[in-house]
């Protein structure tokens, strides 16, 4: 499983997309830039405005791989851990005040060429919006750990 980060809006980043790395638990810069636009033309059907989020995180996974190794199986396995992997986004963004909005009605290609997804290993997955409350848009009970 690869996480990756397209930050829009967050203090102390460049706009670009960033791949997280787990030997030292930082993010590389990979595509830099404005990328919101990009983003939200991969979306058949725009029900989510990317371009009012602050940062899009990315769960992707070699699905070819993960066929060798299980089978018939690979692709729900993907799923439910990128579905962890997601659910965890969401509560620890709770946690700190934002908002974060699971989505999965994107062209997976196109994503995967905004990116940077060059050798076609890597399919996107799962897509996390995450953003400050609005005011009045919407109330929810706090999370507090």
């Amino acid at each position: 499983m690869a996480l990756h980060v397209v930050v829009f809006d967050v203090d102390g980043m460049t706009p670009g997309a960033y791949r997280f790395c787990r030997e030292h638990g930082g993010l590389h810069p990979v595509v830099e830039g404005a990328l919101a636009m990009r983003l939200q033309g991969a979306l058949p059907v725009p029900n989510i405005n990317l371009c009012a989020t602050n940062a899009v995180v990315y769960l992707a996974a070699d699905h070819a791989a993960a066929s060798n190794t299980f089978g018939n199986r690979a692709y729900r396995l993907i799923n439910l851990e990128a579905g962890l992997v997601a659910q965890r986004l969401c509560a620890l963004s709770a946690a700190h005040g934002l908002a974060a909005r699971v989505h999965n009605g994107y062209d997976a290609a196109g994503v995967g060429a905004v990116l940077g997804f060059d050798d076609a290993t890597l399919t996107p997955f799962f897509q996390v919006a995450v953003a400050h409350n609005r005011p009045g848009v919407q109330h929810g009970l706090p999370v507090l750990f």
